[in-house]
């Protein structure tokens, strides 16, 4: 049988013999009728705490980990919405948007417009994290099962920091989304290497993994 796999921009095709191999398939819905709308009251009626605007105060800075390219997020949709949100409240110049690399490469200019819009690349400051850019990285401790933390400065120092991405099935972490638009996103190589080695891998510690989380979604 033959299957089209997600690969590039076109796309995959593959032959697969249905009596060696079980393929699943993913369930797919309709898109919302109105996605700017969802998202605007998703940051107004979150399932807890309170609105966006309602955790942000004027004067404060604000730094916004996205996917980087390698990664099927809409952010062309999520970021405008965000910072729709912010509008008012703090300053754009005040706002940084920071896409969580990993230990991939950065987006080129032309990368950055397909991914978040002209509109948004020219009004926002956008950078790249970098993992083996020691002068972008700030030390955080060790914490966990002795995991060196270091996570990307700008992130670390602003008063407001907000993830956005998806959520996936993850062959380890179980899913993927929210800190990891952290660490791995915007750590350091030493510390993604330590998350990602075999043991870790091997032998994930829920408890360990919660409270890593924690601190890397709120580090102090």
């Amino acid at each position: 049988m033959k299957l089209s796999l997600a690969c590039g921009q076109s796309g995959l095709e593959i032959e697969v013999d249905p009596s060696s191999a079980t393929v699943v398939e993913p369930v797919h819905h309709e898109a919302a009728a109105d996605q700017v709308a969802v998202l605007r009251a998703a940051l107004r009626d979150p399932v807890a705490g309170p609105p966006l605007r309602e955790r942000v105060s004027p004067g404060q800075t604000v730094a916004i980990s996205a996917c980087d390219g390698t990664r099927p997020q809409p952010r062309h949709l999520m970021i405008p919405a965000v910072l729709d949100e912010l509008d008012g409240v703090v300053r754009r110049e005040d706002v940084v948007i920071l896409v969580a690399t990993g230990t991939h490469r950065g987006n080129d200019e032309s990368e950055l417009r397909a991914m978040f819009g002209d509109e948004i690349v020219d009004a926002v400051r956008i950078v790249n994290h970098d993992a083996r850019d020691a002068q972008q990285l700030t030390w955080m401790g060790r914490h966990g099962n002795g995991v060196p933390v270091w996570l990307n400065r700008e992130w670390a120092e602003a008063d407001v920091r907000i993830t956005t991405g998806f959520v996936e099935p993850h062959f380890f972490a179980g899913f993927s989304g929210g800190p990891k638009l952290v660490a791995p996103g915007l750590a350091a190589l030493e510390t993604v290497l330590t998350l990602h080695d075999a043991a870790r891998i091997g032998d994930v510690n829920p408890l360990e993994t919660w409270r890593l989380t924690n601190l890397i979604k709120n580090p102090q």
